[in-house]
C-alpha cells in the first residue's frame, strides 16, 4: 500500500517535516484502482454475455486524504512545506517511504520500486490547541494503476533471438522507448524487429543511414536520429514495437546494438 506512513513526493522524503499520510478515503481508492467498465451484448442462442469491448476511466481519479505531523508545524515549515506538496502544475511520482516498501523487486541485480503520480491540491489546514499539524487535501492520479521504476536492457548478440521479458498486472500492451544502433556498413540499411510473441508484429524503418542511432518512443510514437531528425517518414506501415505480457521473443536484423526501456504496470493496492 502506497499511502501508509512516510512517504516520498518528488524525490523528498516527508520524514524530513515529520510528516505522513493519516486518514486516506480508502474506499474512493479502492473503487478507482483499475477500474474498468465492459460493454457486454447478451445471445439468446448461448443463453450468456460476451464481452465486446472494455472502457477505462478517463476522467482525472480523485480522493481524499490528511497529510500531518505528531508534532505542530512552524510557520517557516510550512511555507516549504506547502511549496513542496501542494499545487504542482506537473504530476509528480510518490513513493512508500523506502524502509517501509514492502513492493520492492530485484529484476536484473537492480531494485525497482512502485510508484504512482499524482498531485496534492486544495489544501486545508488541521490545527489543534498546540498549533498547526498538517492539511486534508485532494489527492489527483494519473492513472488508475501504479507503475514500476523503469527497467532498461542493452542487447548486443543478435545471433539468436533475444527475450524481453514483462511482468505487468494488467494484460495492456507495453509501449517501450529504446535505441537503436544500426549496423556497422557502408550503405544503408532498414532495421526490422519482429516480435513473434505478438503475432509477429514487425516494425521495420528503412534506409537509414549506416552507424546511426536511432530513438524510438512507441508509445507517443516518434522516431528520430542523433540530430533530432525525424525519421517517422521511413517507418514502413507506421507500426511500432510493442510488448506483450510475458516472454516476448524478438528477431533482430540491420541492429548491432538495442537498448529498450519499459515499465511493468502494478496494481495501487
Amino acid at each position: 500500500m502506497l499511502f501508509v506512513n512516510n512517504f516520498e513526493y518528488d524525490g523528498i522524503n516527508s520524514a524530513k517535516y515529520g510528516l505522513f499520510f493519516g486518514h486516506v478515503d480508502t474506499e474512493r481508492l479502492k473503487q478507482i484502482c483499475g477500474n474498468l467498465e465492459y460493454n457486454q451484448v447478451f445471445y439468446p442462442s448461448l443463453n450468456r454475455q460476451e464481452i465486446h469491448g472494455v472502457n477505462k476511466d478517463e476522467f482525472p481519479l480523485s480522493f481524499d486524504l490528511e497529510i500531518i505531523s505528531a508534532e505542530p508545524i512552524s510557520h517557516w515549515s510550512a511555507k516549504e512545506i506547502k511549496k513542496w506538496l501542494f499545487n504542482s502544475s506537473t504530476y509528480k511520482k510518490l513513493y512508500a517511504s523506502r524502509i517501509k516498501d514492502k513492493t520492492i523487486e530485484k529484476i536484473n541485480g537492480e531494485e525497482k520500486r512502485r510508484y504512482v503520480e499524482c498531485v496534492f491540491t486544495n489544501p486545508e489546514a488541521m490545527f489543534y490547541a498546540d498549533g498547526l499539524h498538517g492539511w486534508k487535501c485532494t489527492c489527483t492520479l494519473s492513472s488508475g494503476w501504479a507503475f514500476q521504476d523503469e527497467i532498461e536492457i542493452t542487447y548486443t548478440d543478435f545471433t539468436n533471438d533475444i527475450v524481453v521479458p514483462v511482468d505487468s498486472d494488467n494484460g495492456d500492451y507495453i509501449y517501450p522507448t529504446f535505441t537503436v544502433s544500426a549496423d556497422l556498413t557502408t550503405n544503408p540499411i532498414s532495421p526490422v524487429i519482429v516480435n513473434t510473441s505478438d503475432d509477429n508484429r514487425a516494425m521495420e524503418i528503412k534506409d537509414i543511414p549506416a552507424q546511426t542511432e536511432v530513438y524510438v518512443d512507441s508509445a507517443v510514437g516518434t522516431i528520430t536520429d542523433n540530430t533530432g531528425t525525424s525519421l517517422y517518414p521511413n517507418l514502413v506501415d507506421q507500426k511500432f514495437l510493442r510488448l506483450v505480457n510475458g516472454d516476448n521473443v524478438l528477431q533482430i536484423s540491420g541492429i548491432s546494438e538495442l537498448t529498450i526501456r519499459y515499465q511493468n504496470v502494478r496494481y495501487i493496492l
